[in-house]
This record gives structure tokens, C-alpha cells and sequence, in this order.
């Protein structure tokens, strides 16, 4: 005894939800894997400085000036928490693409609000304005910092 059921969903419906789901892999598998041109450089109209960052032990990151090689400041376990995320993103994207840490990031205060964070390296560009006023001045500090000599710096002890 065979029971007549109608369909929950018509097979039109299924077929377009189908093509729409294949349509919307098919795009961004081809946005992902085609080749890109790498983007502009930064226009350089404000400020800029060239930085390295280094893991150092107890979770402390160190600032330095890449040109000069002196140590801006010192990342306290805690402290810079956008910072440490910005940096670990683009640190992840080199290892991605297999360029290592040879040329440092750099950080551009375009205007009061427009401040970039770039790595030459990949090619990558985060606008930082775009997470908010207090994340960008927390790359913008690094760029009007001054350089601090060693025997001065806060953190050393005599």
C-alpha cells in the first residue's frame, strides 16, 4: 500500500537553491586562486616609520625602530591586545605565502584619521581607522613615539 505524499519543496526550488550554492563556491574559489596585483604603496602625505616586532620571554613584545634598530617600548603581558592580534593576522599571511620576517611593517599616519598598517613583504594593507579610533592611535603612538636611547629606556634596570 503506496501512500501519495506531495513534495515539502518543489524541485524548481531545489535546483536554483543547488545552482546558487555552486555559483557562490565557483566565485570565490576563482576570487581566492586568481593572481593579484599586489596593491599601491602607501601615499606618504603624513607621517611614517618602518617597525620590527619581537616575541620576547614572559609574553612581552618589543617595538623597534627599523631604520635606527632602537627599541620604541616594551608590550607588557597584557597590554596591546590589538596590537598583538593586527600583527599575529599578518604574521599568519607571511607564513602562508612563505616570506619570511627579513622586511619589517610599516605603519602610516595619513591624516589625524587615516592611519595604515602595511607589509611590504605580502603586499597587505589593514586601514586601522576602520577598527575604531583607539585601535588606530594604538599603531599611531609607534609612529610619533620617540626613539628612547637604551640607558634611558623605562623597563631597564641600573
Amino acid at each position: 500500500m503506496a501512500r501519495d505524499y506531495p513534495e515539502a519543496i518543489p524541485r524548481p526550488v531545489l535546483a536554483a537553491a543547488a545552482a546558487l550554492v555552486a555559483f557562490s563556491i565557483g566565485i570565490t574559489a576563482i576570487a581566492r586562486f586568481a593572481p593579484h596585483d599586489p596593491p599601491a604603496p602607501l601615499p606618504m602625505n603624513g607621517s611614517a616609520r618602518a617597525l620590527r616586532f619581537a616575541d620576547l620571554d614572559g609574553g612581552r613584545v618589543e617595538v623597534r625602530d627599523a631604520a635606527s634598530g632602537i627599541v620604541l617600548t616594551l608590550l607588557q603581558p597584557g597590554e596591546g591586545g590589538f596590537v598583538r592580534a593586527t600583527l599575529r593576522s599578518l604574521v599568519r599571511e607571511r607564513r602562508r605565502q612563505g616570506v619570511g620576517d627579513q622586511s619589517p611593517f610599516e605603519v602610516a599616519v595619513l591624516s589625524p584619521s587615516h592611519v595604515v598598517l602595511a607589509d611590504p613583504s605580502t603586499g597587505r594593507q589593514v586601514p586601522l581607522e576602520a577598527f575604531g579610533p583607539t585601535n588606530a592611535a594604538a599603531f599611531a603612538k609607534f609612529v610619533r613615539a620617540p626613539v628612547i636611547p637604551p640607558t634611558e629606556a623605562p623597563w631597564k634596570t641600573p
